[in-house]
């Protein structure tokens, strides 16, 4: 069985820091998409960087050498992908990552799971006009 270690993840915005349990055998690209599970930032733009170089996705943490502890700094260029946040019912909002060219259809598939709701509940109004399921959001 492999023992977990701490790791914290540092963004190089107001972004709290993140805390992180992982296995030696856990790779790059795992620890990315843990990332994104927490933060909702895509694991795909991710640039993990750890004593001033890069980590590839195929390698693991002990390939890394990354240490218990250690501090690892994630970096999430803004271009092409944006945040979305709906305002929902009850003044409540979510927030979502979303590459520039994406289907309305795609995001309300993508709110719809997050909320836990069915599709036709979802609806996306832009300046009070009621958006097509076809049209393209960031071109």
């Amino acid at each position: 069985r492999t023992q977990k270690m701490l790791i914290y993840i540092r963004f190089l915005t107001p972004m709290p820091l993140k805390e992180l349990l992982v296995s030696e055998s856990d790779t790059i690209s795992s620890i990315k998409e843990a990332i994104e599970s927490a933060t909702g930032l895509p694991a795909v733009a991710m640039l993990l960087i750890f004593a001033g170089k890069p980590l590839p996705n195929h390698l693991t943490v002990s390939a890394c050498q990354l240490t218990l502890e250690c501090n690892v700094h994630c970096l999430v260029p803004t271009f092409p992908y944006c945040v979305l946040t709906f305002a929902l019912p009850g003044g409540k909002f979510v927030s979502l990552t979303f590459s520039r060219c994406q289907l309305v259809r795609e995001v309300k598939e993508v709110l719809a799971e997050r909320l836990g709701a069915e599709l036709g509940q979802v609806r996306m109004e832009w300046q009070g006009r009621l958006m097509g399921e076809q049209e393209v959001l960031f071109e």
